[in-house]
């Protein structure tokens, strides 16, 4: 990999222990060294693991008013110098951004030196804000002065899906790649156990807003929600928990409400989730954010709105429940489904997921991957569930090549002409590779005789060995073991590096169904004899046993077996 200097611009609000938890999952033994702008509470200094500090510099410049206008105004900051002396030292040869995008000028200074500049991009466009007119004239100018920075940058990242999308259309030219957005939990609030001093006389149990106070985070919808209910508030307390202006006017004769208006200490954050009936989170826009990792690490149930960034993790993996973003009778409704439902399938998924997405190590993992500028096409697809589709020649010789890896030939010359089976059933693979390519490329004239081609090709190969894979419905690294029947209904979504046995049938649970889709994750076995039946969303890192007939939706990392099918273990438990 190339040796990399992080640069951290900010700890204010959540981006301090944004970036505190991935920087934590490096050791000093990674070619990594870090930069911190930190301000008077010294938050990265006390934050940062004590064996990173030999790598690292402390840079200390208060977060005053002088120096944001100074910064604003000249579209720099006060330490680009000091960046650039300490990748001359330490002879870096990448620098990741991790806040924003950097100035203009620094950029071009580093370039100049043949270093590369990775930036993280948190949000493209501003949320909904109520402020006073000089902070709106100052959050112009910050995202007038994003859109410039970010015409010249060349590599970006981002934490969510959607964002990778928007980014991957509107700048075709440019690098993009992803990672997952990191845990809040961090070890203080792990340690800590103080009960807010607010909540001490409460009588009733609680539904929980925690974070910061913002018009776009919809605490309004709630509130109104709540007091417009009588069984919600006769029966239950709203605690909003977190600093800032509320925005909204309070009804003088609400019943059980306690505003909790003011910072909230990491010790106090363990005890509000552990102790609430659930979490509502209803954004009214969110484009990435680490709330989830909180709610899911204490297993509490989440109600949020189904904006796409909570939509995309709750949907499929069945952690909480949606409502429809800004609509208050249906957060009236779901919220009393949630209070009233049995938790236990819930908590179970939410550890799952917490396991599989917010641990340190695949953090580490991906960034370590991507500091080795070593991804491709393939890669940035790989990231996406499903797989994303191939229209572009590199796409497809990179899928191509995931494919053919799965099947670990170490002879694949001497399979090819002594009919091997690994061989035959990759090119089937390899032929609808091309039928998916020539589906979905921008189309030329020509195209459709290729297409029709390899479509012809693609019936007379279902018709030999029984199998039927539709286009479009597979990932990279799908692997066919042995030949034999196997149907993947049209409209299915499987994601990487998936395995799948003879005699598997997908198909509709019942024949009038509009509704059948089937959604299955990454990296899942299936098993001989499987039926699985639609609509149905299988997580990643599932094993499905010989025989299983699936009929509700699996959570990730498990095993699954029986007719019905069930859960038989979770992977990675004792």
């Amino acid at each position: 990999m190339k040796r990399t200097l992080i640069v951290a611009t900010t700890s204010y609000a959540g981006m301090g222990p944004y970036v505190s938890e991935i920087v934590n999952t490096f050791s000093p033994e990674d070619d990594v060294c870090y930069f911190f702008h930190d301000y008077e509470d010294d938050f990265f200094k006390k934050n940062v693991k004590k064996e990173l500090h030999g790598k690292s510099v402390f840079y200390k410049q208060a977060n005053s008013a002088f120096n944001k206008l100074k910064n604003l105004l000249f579209n720099s900051s006060g330490y680009d110098w000091l960046i650039l002396d300490l990748c001359r030292e330490w002879k870096i040869e990448l620098v990741h951004y991790i806040n924003d995008i950097p100035p203009i000028k620094i950029q071009r200074r580093l370039e100049s030196q043949g270093i590369t500049i990775l930036s993280t991009v948190h949000d493209l466009q501003p949320h909904e804000a109520k402020k006073a007119w000089y902070k709106m004239l100052r959050q112009n100018i910050m995202y007038k002065r994003l859109n410039e920075n970010l015409q010249v940058a060349k590599y970006l990242v981002t934490n969510s899906m959607e964002q990778y999308r928007n980014l991957k259309s509107q700048y075709p030219d440019k690098e993009i790649t992803f990672h997952s957005f990191p845990s809040l939990v961090t070890k203080e609030i792990v340690d800590g156990h103080d009960e807010p001093e607010e909540l001490k006389s409460l009588s009733k149990p609680y539904i929980l807003f925690f974070g910061r106070i913002e018009e776009y985070k919809g605490i309004h919808l709630l509130y109104k929600a709540f007091v417009e209910s009588a069984e919600l508030h006769d029966n239950y307390t709203l605690v909003v928990a977190g600093s800032g202006q509320l925005g909204f006017e309070r009804v003088a004769e609400e019943k059980n409400v306690v505003m909790i208006n003011r910072y909230i200490k990491d010790s106090e954050v363990a005890y509000l989730y552990q102790h609430a009936q659930c979490v509502v989170y209803p954004y009214i826009s969110a484009t990435q954010s680490g709330v989830l990792s909180l709610a899911f690490y204490y297993q509490t149930p989440v109600l949020a709105s189904n904006v796409p960034f909570f939509k995309s993790i709750i949907e499929p993996s069945g952690t909480g429940l949606l409502f429809e973003n800004g609509d208050v009778e249906d957060l009236k409704k779901q919220l009393l489904s949630l209070v009233h439902l049995d938790m236990a399938a819930m908590k179970v998924k939410q550890k799952a997921y917490y396991a599989s997405h917010y641990e340190g190590a695949a953090i580490h993992d991906s960034l370590l991957k991507i500091y080795a500028m070593e991804w491709t096409e393939r890669d940035l697809l790989n990231m996406q569930f499903g797989g994303g589709k191939i229209k572009t020649r590199k796409q497809l010789k990179a899928w191509i090549k995931a494919d053919f890896l799965s099947y670990k030939m170490q002879h694949p010359l001497a399979a090819r002409f002594t009919y091997g089976e690994n061989w035959e059933l990759f090119s089937y693979m390899r032929n609808l590779r091309y039928l998916e390519y020539y589906t979905n490329k921008k189309q030329k004239p020509w195209d459709r005789i290729f297409k029709a081609y390899y479509w012809l090709k693609h019936r007379k190969n279902c018709k030999k060995l029984d199998i039927f894979v539709a286009s479009n419905s597979v990932g990279p690294g799908f692997h066919l073991q042995h030949r034999g029947f196997r149907h993947i209904l049209s409209g299915t979504k499987i994601g990487r590096n998936c395995e799948i046995l003879p005699n598997v049938l997908m198909g509709k649970k019942r024949p009038d169904l509009i509704d059948y889709h089937i959604v299955i994750g990454n990296d899942c076995y299936i098993s001989t004899g499987v039926t699985i039946l639609a609509p149905i969303t299988i997580g990643n890192n599932v094993t499905i046993a010989a025989g299983a007939v699936v009929t509700k939706d699996v959570p990730d990392n498990c095993v699954v077996g029986g007719i019905p099918a069930k859960i038989l273990k979770m992977k990675g438990d004792s």
